[in-house]
C-alpha cells in the first residue's frame, strides 16, 4: 500500500474512530485525528482554541478568531482568520498524505486530498438507537443527554464539512464505501476496509 490514503468521516457513536485505529493495526498505518493535527499546528503558532473556534462557528472573520482566543484565557500571538487556520490543517494534511500511507479521521482531508492518485473515502455510520446506547455506555449519559449530545456534534461536523467543501456532509456520492458496523462489529468493519483498498490495488 505505497502512499495509500484512507480517509474516515463518520457519525457520532457509530464505532468510527474505533474503526480507524482498529484499521491502523490491521494494516499498520498512522491515524491523524484532530488532535494529532492540532499538536502539528501548534509548531506553526497556533493555538487550539482557535480550532475550536474553527469547528463551532467556521467564518472568516478575524474579530472571531481573536475574541474565541480571549475567551478562553489564551493569548493570540498572530492574526489568523479562521479560513488561515484551516489553510495551515490544509497543508498539514496534505504533507502527512505525501510522506507516507495513513489514515485521517475527518477534518475534510476527503476534500483536502480529492486529487490524491490512491485516496479511499470511507463513511461510518449507524442507527439512532445503536449511536445512543454506545454515547450512554461510553460517555456515561442519560438517554436524553446522549440524544442531544449526537445531535449536537453532528450538527457541528455537517456545518463545519458543508461551510469548507461546498459539499453535504453524509451524502454517499461523496465516499467510495459506507459501513453500518452495527451487524458486523468493529473489526469485521476494519477489515471490510481492507479488502476494499486491496481490490483497488489488484
Amino acid at each position: 500500500m505505497e502512499n495509500t490514503v484512507i480517509v474516515i468521516s463518520r457519525q457520532v457513536g457509530s464505532g468510527g474512530d474505533e474503526i480507524a485505529h482498529k484499521l491502523s493495526e490491521l494494516i499498520n498505518m498512522p491515524v491523524y485525528d484532530k488532535q494529532k493535527i492540532v499538536e502539528l499546528a501548534k509548531e506553526r503558532g497556533i493555538s487550539e482554541n482557535l480550532f475550536d473556534g474553527l469547528e463551532e462557528h467556521p467564518t472568516s472573520s478575524l474579530l472571531y478568531s481573536l475574541v474565541i482566543g480571549l475567551k478562553n484565557g489564551s493569548k493570540v500571538s498572530s492574526p489568523f482568520h479562521t479560513d488561515n487556520v484551516f489553510g495551515v490543517q490544509a497543508n498539514i494534511i496534505r504533507n502527512l498524505a505525501d510522506s507516507g500511507s495513513c489514515i485521517f479521521l475527518g477534518r475534510c482531508a476527503d476534500y483536502i486530498l480529492r486529487e490524491h492518485n490512491d485516496l479511499t473515502n470511507v463513511y461510518i455510520w449507524a442507527s439512532d438507537e445503536f449511536r445512543v446506547n454506545r454515547v450512554m455506555n461510553q460517555i456515561g449519559l442519560t438517554h436524553t443527554e446522549a440524544v442531544d449530545y449526537i445531535s449536537r456534534i453532528d450538527k457541528r461536523r455537517r456545518s463545519y464539512y458543508d461551510f469548507y467543501t461546498s459539499k453535504a456532509w453524509g451524502d454517499i456520492e461523496n465516499y467510495d464505501l459506507t459501513i453500518n458496523p452495527e451487524k458486523i462489529g468493529i473489526d469485521k468493519s476494519a477489515q471490510l476496509i481492507v479488502e476494499y483498498v486491496n481490490s483497488k490495488i489488484c
